[in-house]
């Protein structure tokens, strides 16, 4: 007697196949993939053509491109030209603009002293302004003591035992033509307590032949 083993129809049943022509209805599995791999080629690529939002601010497009130049800096009367009104404190509002390209905060700032008597008081308030980024307050410093006759000895000390070592080299820096005997005795002193070398280089060539 043979005993005859027949699978269950679930297992032999053959699918019944889609009548010709008609599409089989897709799975939702493979459009989420086709979704997720689509999002992550074209997303970056995408991203990339539209590029940073630009920033906005209000400042003198025509001041702003004068100070664009890169080999060659604008003169006092292209700037009061390009701003003629208040033109050290134009300069000084893209200074403390951070929407503001870096390389243009740092134009305008080292540009102000060529204003002369009209910069002294925005530099001295862009050096004492702590917020600000020290590579721009190291303009500040250096242009206030450089303008300054005779030289603010009173922000010179304090600039000279600034926390920030950038800030003593300015200060250093821009005490280099004050030669009074009181610069000369302040930068001494400043020297046997300075620590660090880019000061105390600063500090030396400003001591040079006195």
């Amino acid at each position: 007697m043979t005993l005859t083993t027949t699978p269950p129809p679930s297992v032999c049943r053959p699918r019944p196949a889609a009548p010709r022509g008609a599409r089989l209805a897709p799975r939702p599995w493979r459009w989420a993939s086709v979704a997720a791999l689509a999002l992550a080629l074209l997303g970056p690529a995408s991203a990339l053509a539209a590029g940073p939002a630009p920033a906005k601010h209000s400042h003198a497009p025509a001041l702003l491109q004068a100070l664009r130049g890169i080999d060659t800096g604008p003169s006092a009367a292209v700037l009061r030209r390009v701003a003629p009104k208040d033109t050290a404190g134009q300069l000084a509002a893209i200074a403390r603009d951070a929407k503001v390209d870096g390389w243009l905060r740092v134009r305008a700032v080292s540009v102000l002293p060529l204003l002369a008597a009209e910069s002294r008081t925005p530099l001295i308030a862009l050096a004492n302004t702590d917020q600000l980024p020290d590579n721009l307050r190291w303009w500040a410093v250096r242009g206030a003591l450089r303008l300054a006759k005779p030289a603010p000895l009173s922000q010179a000390r304090r600039w000279l035992t600034s926390p920030a070592w950038r800030i003593r080299q300015a200060a250093a820096s821009g005490l280099r033509t004050a030669r009074t005997a009181t610069v000369t005795t302040l930068l001494r002193s400043q020297l046997r307590a300075e620590r660090h070398p880019s000061v105390q280089a600063a500090l030396r060539k400003s001591l040079r032949g006195r």
